[in-house]
């Protein structure tokens, strides 16, 4: 797609990392169905929970093995010098060394554990941006979907009213060749002054009859053309708005 479908949501990555614009992001919404535009945005919303969901595993993943971690770090070399006890001599020497390392290796493992206990917070925090992101992505998606189904019901109607008007300008024509006709036959024959004024009465009203019929199929049209325009315009800028909401919550995954 053209615009802010074009920008790239990867920009945080390498070069070397795989795409990850969906096909959707590729053309874009706006050659799509309407009915494609909800579904896409529907299983959109379960792709973000997923990932959701990985994250906050993940990162209960990492929380336990920095709290594992943590209570190895401080254990761990208590033990070893329990065990060890208090030497004299050379052995003192070789376990004074051994304990220099068992703090080096508690200082290690305690850094370790503080860095996996930042990246858990930050996937937690990263979890709760999506999911913030896909309620409000759930409330526009319900929002824009009703405006657009109200766009779609219009044109429905509006072609109704169309079809009405079409059979209402059909039987007026009728009943005006129809009293055409008679009004021609008793012209011709012998009928009374009376007869002759009912049937000219009779012409005068299906002929308007038939400009009345005109005139609401002439109407009809019109708000036809104009609720399809509406729905055109309409759904193109439901689909832009949505697009926008979909690139924008890509490119937090993508930098995740």
């Amino acid at each position: 797609g053209g615009g802010r479908g074009g920008r790239s949501l990867s920009k945080h990555k390498a070069d070397a990392a795989p795409p990850t614009r969906t096909p959707m992001m590729e053309f874009g919404f706006e050659n799509l169905p309407f009915s494609d535009v909800m579904e896409r945005c529907t299983q959109s919303l379960h792709t973000l929970d997923a990932v959701v969901n990985l994250l906050r595993s993940r990162a209960s993943a990492e929380d336990r093995y920095a709290k594992a971690l943590s209570e190895v770090t401080y254990a761990g070399p208590s033990l070893m010098r329990a065990f060890l006890g208090s030497p004299r001599g050379e052995a003192q020497d070789d376990n004074a060394t051994l304990h220099a390392s068992l703090e080096a290796a508690k200082a290690a493992s305690h850094a370790e554990g503080e860095t996996r206990a930042r990246f858990a917070a930050n996937l937690e925090a990263l979890a709760g941006r999506l999911a913030e992101m896909r309620a409000a992505h759930d409330k526009l998606v319900t929002h824009k979907g009703a405006e657009g189904k109200a766009l779609i019901r219009n044109v429905k109607a509006a072609a109704r009213q169309v079809a009405k008007a079409s059979e209402r300008l059909d039987r007026a024509r009728a009943a005006e060749a129809k009293a055409k006709a008679k009004d021609a036959r008793d012209g011709d024959g012998d009928v009374s002054e009376r007869q002759r004024r009912k049937n000219a009465e009779a012409l005068v009203a299906a002929s308007r009859g038939v400009d009345e019929a005109e005139d609401e199929m002439r109407d009809s049209n019109n708000t036809l053309i104009m609720a399809r325009q509406a729905r055109q315009d309409g759904l193109s800028a439901i689909a832009t708005t949505l697009q926008h909401s979909e690139e924008d919550r890509l490119g937090v995954i993508a930098d995740a």
